[in-house]
């Protein structure tokens, strides 16, 4: 089910300004959970569950012109890849599983600003969107990097209060935007 712009809209902008809040208000508190982040294994496991669930249901809904006749075997395949990756790829699985949840979030929301070209306020989000694809194929390929971004941004509190700025104005454009539609 694709949920309208408008409530789509309104779930990422609520998403990103309650996400930046702790960032901006108490950056203290968020920045030792941000810096276990990367390598935090119940973290991991979870999000490479959830996410890797998604993306096999996603294949189940496969139609025939989509390798429609495979479907059951390419979602034994996946499942067995999640679950050897959960076993055997245990370095920074909690930044896989979040960037396989931002792609598949991602795919959502673009699908919910397809084709209404009528709608220009769709563009702030579909341009959010983009970078969240952006980031999640970069983190994903080489999640590794996420431990020089998560110490880059905790370095100091201005960082994290600048991360949480720049989170709670674009939840907060998200917001607005939704209502022009």
């Amino acid at each position: 089910m694709i949920p309208s712009l408008f409530m789509y809209s309104m779930l990422a902008g609520a998403f990103l300004l309650m996400a930046g809040l702790p960032f901006l208000f108490v950056p203290a508190r968020v920045e030792g959970p941000l810096r276990a982040f990367p390598r935090h294994r119940l973290t991991g496991i979870l999000t490479m569950l959830v996410g890797g669930g998604w993306f096999i249901w996603k294949i189940l809904q496969l139609g025939p012109a989509d390798f429609g006749d495979y479907k059951e075997w390419m979602a034994l395949l996946f499942a067995v890849t999640v679950v050897a990756a959960i076993f055997h790829v245990p370095d920074f699985l909690a930044v896989r599983g979040v960037a396989i949840l931002a792609l598949l979030t991602a795919n959502v929301g673009l699908k919910s600003a397809y084709a209404l070209y009528d709608i220009p306020g769709r563009l702030l989000l579909v341009t959010v969107l983009y970078v969240i694809i952006i980031a999640g194929i970069i983190y994903g390929i080489m999640p590794y990097l996420m431990r020089g971004t998560v110490r880059f941004i905790s370095a100091e509190p201005s960082r994290l209060r600048a991360m949480g700025a720049g989170l709670c104005v674009t939840g907060m454009a998200l917001l607005v935007t939704a209502f022009t539609y």
